[in-house]
Order: structure tokens, then C-alpha cells, then sequence
């Protein structure tokens, strides 16, 4: 079975943490937002 191909912009995303070492999920969903409102096709998770 051959993978498909992968096209397009596909940055890396670094996971925002918090201070105390939380998910700063508030600030991830803002930059994923940002980068699809500024084209990108996927996102490629760190």
C-alpha cells in the first residue's frame, strides 16, 4: 500500500506549556488558529 503524497505548507508546532509545566491550551488554539488563517494545510506536532 503506497502512502500518500503530502503537499503543501506543514510547519512543525511546538506544545505551549505553562509555567507549572501545563498545556497552555489557550495559546495552542490560538497559533494553530493563526497559521490556518494564514494558509497552511496541516500542522505537524512536536
Amino acid at each position: 500500500m503506497a502512502l500518500p503524497t503530502l503537499r503543501g505548507i506543514i510547519p512543525p508546532v511546538i506544545t505551549p506549556m505553562t509555567p507549572d509545566q501545563e498545556l497552555d491550551l489557550p495559546r495552542l488554539r490560538s497559533h494553530i488558529d493563526l497559521m490556518l488563517a494564514k494558509g497552511v494545510h496541516g500542522i505537524f506536532a512536536v
